[in-house]
């Protein structure tokens, strides 16, 4: 977020499903959803198709702010986190730009499967 114009790029750090981190290379910040996630694809490759990454309702201009959603499916185990920081070669400009993160549904311990609601279930038959 930043009081004035936001200018610049930033980067993501992620880790691999085998725990080797990685940036991805500097992403402008009006930059659209597929971006992000290419970025994210070949920095990490472990995650290709296992993301979808969309934009967040958070900031009505995006020379306002950044918000950006990553869901994980199909990977295994707990996913590590992943980080934003400022460019190097082209850094961030903007007044007290910061970063932050939130898990917004943690992975479940449990084995099974959580209940399917009734009116979610249906079968194909001519006959009761």
């Amino acid at each position: 977020m930043s009081s004035e114009p936001l200018t610049g790029k930033f980067i993501i750090t992620c880790v691999n499903t085998d725990n080797t981190g990685a940036d991805t290379y500097e992403i402008a910040y009006d930059s659209n959803y597929n971006t992000i996630k290419e970025a994210i694809y070949d920095a990490c490759p472990s995650y290709r198709d296992k993301i979808e990454v969309w934009m967040g309702p958070k900031y009505d201009y995006i020379a306002n702010g950044k918000d950006f959603y990553i869901k994980f499916f199909g990977v295994e185990g707990d996913v590590p986190a992943f980080s934003l920081k400022s460019g190097t070669i082209t850094t961030l400009n903007g007044n007290e730009i910061t970063f932050s993160s939130e898990e917004a549904q943690t992975a479940s311990t449990n084995i099974f499967y959580e209940p399917i609601p009734f009116d979610l279930l249906h079968t194909q038959h001519s006959e009761p």
